[in-house]
């Protein structure tokens, strides 16, 4: 089973209660019951061999810490091998911070976990987080860190105080632990608004622990989790973040389960990031395995420039389905999402199909930048060429059935499979605003250009067909054709008057519903979406790359949305090329 399937354990806990083992116990989650007072308990618990986990709900009380006793401590069960997991709900990890202020006003600080009391665990867990570290200030209790916050750094000793009140504290020590296990943090259901922060926690000079998040069941879509990465120094910082959504899966030891309709929905993730220089990258790594999951990316303040997608699936037209939604503002600095490489040693295994709703683009760049920049006179057309400069969002998926929802300035390369294609969704696509779609399979992938109340769908079922505007990939026919171009005010214009000239005026009165031309290595599609027989602002353009137009246009073809179109009718364009 890909999400958690457990049997629940209570256990009350008495002031009495001194060891409690629990050795022949698997997929068992043992919990502290509500009403154990963890405050006096002096109780050490062990898990046994297996998978398995130790959660309590915490004693927090509106919005402060949980408190423990100093003389509760438990052990995991990975002393006892690899395949054996155990998970630690967070609620048992308590954070003090005491500051004294010295004669001459400077403040220091020791900062205390209970984090050495738990040894041999896997992960632990912020769903259901409600705890925060304690601030206290010459001997009196003064603040916290602020709801639901929990410090990664107290792991590797480098713990920090989330507190802009006490920023000037000069010398923080804590006593470094080093976990006998390679602990990461999991969610195994609902986080309520959880802050992580000091991720990706520095324990030596120049290093770093990238910080893994594993999501082992269904959080819900209400569920919001922000990680805040520690501050890292240095230059050409290459970090990463890892969110993985499924059990762990080994392709060279583990045998694949049988298919399951169950769905993991991890939430929501926030995504804050501080450098003292600007990293080369930052990468944030998702995978998930044999699940179909969904995740969604939003707020934070990130300078993400990759987010790399992977996970294990059985393929076929059942293929598990990963959906990311990237929320606008997520990342100011989006470069590249992609599916990574495969390890499938033995041949039985699939990449996962990916769902990727996209609401960032790029800056610009895209194919009518390079067509104007490929020209001989283009210096006529400097200022437009400068308004379209940019770089492209990069969206690549792989052999599987994938489908992509994106905005303009984003090229899109599917990798699309034989067995239902890819399936590339977008609103709208402009001149200076361009969706690119470099490999589209006319048998297999579907389009669907503008919203959902009016789309134009293109695909092997679709029962018109394009016109032809005319082909300009020759690069001497290109330049005569823009010879006779200049004073456009802007990229719309200059395309506009490029049009009309390859129609002979036509595209101004009796612009076909659907139409290509070819321009250098880009052969763009024209749909005029308001039906006003014209070309302008609010019709759709989008590019295919470098295709041959006539071969385009006799396998592309298309179903329009149910509308009425302004004005007369005009008579069919015939085919200019």
């Amino acid at each position: 089973m890909t999400t958690l399937s457990m049997t629940d354990y209570p256990v009350e806990l008495t002031p009495e209660t001194e060891n409690l083992s629990f050795t022949n116990i698997n997929n068992t989650n043992v919990i502290i019951s509500p009403t154990s007072d963890l405050t006096i308990s002096k109780a050490h618990i062990k898990i046994g061999s297996g998978f398995n986990m130790l959660s309590w709900a915490g004693n927090s009380t509106n919005g402060g810490p949980n408190i423990v006793s100093a003389n509760f401590r438990a052990n995991g069960s990975a002393e006892f091998g690899t395949n054996n997991t155990t998970i630690l709900s967070a609620n048992f990890i308590t954070k003090d911070i005491l500051i004294a202020t010295a004669a001459n006003g400077t403040k220091s600080a020791i900062i205390n976990s209970n984090i050495g009391n738990f040894d041999q665990f896997s992960y632990i867990d912020l769903a259901g987080y409600i705890g925060t570290g304690s601030i206290h200030l010459d001997g009196q209790t003064v603040a916290t860190e602020g709801a639901h916050t929990f410090d990664a750094g107290i792991i590797f000793g480098n713990a920090i105080i989330n507190n802009t009140a006490y920023a000037d504290v000069s010398n923080i020590a804590q006593s470094p632990y080093f976990p006998s296990a390679p602990l990461a943090f999991s969610l195994s259901g609902f986080a309520d608004n959880v802050h992580l922060i000091n991720a990706n926690a520095s324990y030596s000079a120049g290093q770093y622990i990238p910080t893994t998040i594993r999501i082992f069941d269904d959080a819900t879509a209400a569920s919001k989790l922000h990680v805040e990465l520690a501050k890292v120094q240095g230059k050409n910082v290459t970090t990463d973040l890892n969110i993985d959504i499924g059990k762990e899966f080994n392709p060279y030891t583990d045998t694949p389960p049988a298919y399951s309709n169950q769905k993991i929905n991890g939430g929501t993730f926030a995504v804050t990031s501080h450098y003292t220089n600007t990293p080369a990258k930052e990468i944030l790594n998702i995978t998930a395995n044999f699940t179909h999951s969904e995740l969604t990316l939003s707020g934070g303040s990130n300078h993400i420039t990759d987010i790399s997608l992977n996970g294990f699936a059985l393929g076929g037209a059942n293929n598990y389905v990963l959906k990311l939604n990237v929320k606008a503002g997520f990342t100011d600095s989006l470069a590249r999402i992609s599916v990574g490489e495969l390890s499938n040693p033995n041949g039985n295994l699939a990449p996962i199909s990916v769902d990727i709703h996209s609401e960032i683009g790029g800056t610009g760049g895209g194919d009518f930048y390079n067509t104007l920049g490929s020209l001989q006179n283009s210096g006529q057309f400097s200022a437009i060429i400068n308004t379209l400069a940019g770089k492209q969002l990069e969206v690549e998926g792989a052999s599987q059935d994938d489908s992509f929802s994106v905005i303009g300035n984003t090229t899109i390369t599917g990798h699309g499979s034989g067995f239902q294609g890819d399936t590339i969704n977008f609103a709208h696509s402009s001149i200076s605003s361009q969706v690119k779609i470099t490999d589209y399979h006319a048998a297999n992938d579907r389009i669907n250009a503008g919203d959902t109340t009016q789309q134009w769908t293109f695909s092997a079922a679709g029962g018109k067909s394009l016109v032809s505007y005319g082909d300009y990939g020759n690069t001497s026919n290109l330049n005569a054709l823009f010879s006779t171009l200049g004073g456009a005010a802007d990229a719309q214009s200059l395309f506009s008057a490029a049009l009309s000239t390859a129609t002979g005026g036509a595209s101004e009165h009796a612009l076909a519903e659907v139409g290509a031309i070819k321009l250098g290595n880009a052969l763009y599609i024209i749909i005029d979406s308001n039906g006003n027989h014209g070309f302008d602002s609010q019709d759709i353009v989008f590019s295919l790359g470098n295709r041959d137009l006539q071969q385009t246009v006799a396998d592309m073809h298309y179903n329009s949305p149910s509308i009425e179109l302004s004005g007369v009718t005009p008579p069919q364009l015939e085919a200019l090329a």
